[in-house]
C-alpha cells in the first residue's frame, strides 16, 4: 500500500507500519496454522503502550508483540506467542527488517501527542478584524463580537482569581470562598451594563450578592463529622497522657543523713571490689535497709551497710590468717575509698603505720578503726560515720 512508511515480513505473518497505525497481516501456511483463517488486524499507534521483542538466534525464532490499550497479550513467552494475534515470529534471516520497524515504532509512541488549538483572545480579535477588512462581516458586526470577546476574557480572569483566593482559605471556609466567588462573577458580568464604570458593577455585585453573605454569616449548626474527628482527637490525646505521664516535680532537697557517708555511692564501692577480684553478691534487703558482700578466697570478706545504693552507713573489711604485709595491701584499698572530706593518702599511711596494733582515728566527719585481734591473725578496719549507730 502507498500508506505504508516500513515493512517486515516473518515466520507466520507481516508487519507494517504507516503514520498512524501498525497493521498486522497473515499470509501463508504457516500463519494459517498457527492463526487460523483471519483478516488483516489494524492497531492505532497511539493506544499501543508497550512492545516486547525477543531477538532471533539460529535454531530459535525470534518475536515481537505489542500490547495496546483493550487487548490481551500472551504471557507465556515464545511457546503462546505462536498462536496470539498480537505476535508475529521471525527468523534471524529477518530480524534487521524487525529491527528498523521496532526503532520507529517506539519512536512514534514516545514522540509528544499534539495538543489541541486553543485560540486566545488577541488571535480572535485578529481573525474578525481580518474578516472586517476583506468585507465578510460589517464594523457593528466586529464591535459587538470584540465586545463579546473582551469580557468572555474580564469572565475568565475573575474565575481564575477567585479559584486562587479560595486556596488560600480553610477548608472550613469553603462556603465563604463560594459566597466571594459569586461576588467577583457578579461584578465583572456586570461591568458592560454599568458602562464600564467598576464602582457601581462592584455595588449591583454586592446587592445581587447580599443574600449568600446573609446566609454564610448566620450561625451554622456544627459538622458531625468535625465533633466526631475532635472527640477522637481528645480521646487520643488523653491515652497518650496516660501511657506517657509527666515527669514528676523535684522534690525539695532533703537535709543530708549525718548517719551516711558522704558522697559513696554502693555501684563504686562493690565495683572498685570486684576489678580488684573480690567476689560480690548483689543488693541484698535487711529491715533496715540494705547490705552488700565481697570475698576473696579464704581469708577476705567486705560488708557495706546502708539505708540504700546512695546512703551508705558502714564499710568493713576482714584479713585473716594472712601474713602482715599481705593484710596491709588489702586493707589500705579499703581506706582509700572515696567519700567527701576523706583524704585516700592520709588514710593509707594511717593504715601502715598501726597495721599491728590497731587504732581509731577520723578524717572529716568519718571515723576509721582498726582492729586487730588473735595474735594478728585477724584485723578488721571499719569505716562509719562518726554518728552511726554502728559505732556507738
Amino acid at each position: 500500500m502507498s500508506d505504508v512508511i516500513l515493512e517486515a515480513k516473518g515466520h507466520n505473518g507481516q508487519l507494517e507500519l504507516t503514520d498512524s497505525v501498525l497493521r498486522i497481516k497473515r499470509k501463508g501456511a504457516l500463519a494459517f496454522l498457527t492463526q487460523g483463517i483471519k483478516g488483516d488486524k489494524e492497531i492505532q499507534i497511539s493506544q499501543i503502550s508497550s512492545i516486547q521483542f525477543k531477538k532471533a538466534y539460529l535454531l530459535v525464532n525470534g518475536y515481537m508483540q505489542v500490547a495496546f490499550v483493550g487487548g490481551q497479550e500472551a504471557k507465556g513467552g515464545i511457546l503462546q506467542g505462536a498462536g496470539d494475534e498480537n505476535t508475529v515470529m521471525f527468523r534471524a534471516s529477518q530480524q534487521p527488517a524487525f529491527d528498523t520497524l521496532r526503532d520507529e515504532l517506539q519512536k512514534r509512541i514516545n514522540a509528544p501527542k499534539p495538543r489541541p488549538n486553543q485560540s486566545s483572545g488577541i488571535e480572535d480579535l485578529e481573525n474578525l478584524a481580518s474578516l472586517r477588512d476583506r468585507g465578510i462581516i460589517s464594523e457593528g458586526d466586529f464591535q459587538k463580537k470584540k465586545i463579546g470577546t473582551l469580557e468572555v476574557g474580564r469572565v475568565a480572569a475573575a474565575v481564575a482569581g477567585t479559584a486562587f483566593l479560595a486556596t488560600l482559605i480553610p477548608v472550613e471556609e469553603v462556603r465563604g470562598a463560594g459566597v466571594l466567588l459569586l461576588f467577583a462573577f457578579c461584578a465583572f458580568i456586570l461591568r458592560p451594563l454599568t458602562r464600564d464604570r467598576f464602582l457601581l458593577s462592584l455595588i449591583a455585585a454586592a446587592f445581587l450578592s447580599a443574600p449568600s453573605f446573609m446566609i454564610y454569616g448566620t450561625e451554622r449548626a456544627p459538622d458531625p463529622a468535625v465533633i466526631e474527628r475532635e472527640r477522637r482527637y481528645a480521646e487520643s490525646f488523653k491515652k497518650y497522657q496516660a501511657e506517657h505521664p509527666a515527669p514528676p516535680k523535684p522534690a525539695a532537697t532533703a537535709t543530708p543523713n549525718a548517719a551516711t557517708i558522704p558522697g559513696l555511692q554502693s555501684g563504686d564501692v562493690t565495683a572498685s571490689f570486684a576489678a580488684r577480684g573480690y567476689d560480690c553478691d548483689g543488693m541484698q534487703l535487711m529491715s533496715a535497709g540494705a547490705s552488700w558482700t565481697c570475698t576473696k578466697g579464704q581469708g577476705l570478706r567486705f560488708e557495706m551497710v546502708g539505708g540504700g545504693p546512695t546512703r551508705i552507713e558502714y564499710l568493713t573489711l576482714s584479713a585473716m590468717n594472712m601474713t602482715t604485709e599481705e593484710a596491709r595491701r588489702e586493707l589500705q584499698f579499703l581506706a582509700t575509698v572515696d567519700f567527701h572530706g576523706g583524704s585516700s593518702e592520709m588514710a593509707s599511711e594511717w593504715v601502715a603505720a598501726n597495721i599491728r596494733k590497731g587504732a581509731i582515728t577520723t578524717f572529716g566527719d568519718v571515723e576509721f578503726r582498726l582492729v586487730v585481734e588473735g595474735s594478728n591473725s585477724v584485723r578488721t578496719l571499719s569505716i562509719a560515720s562518726s554518728q552511726s549507730r554502728y559505732f556507738q
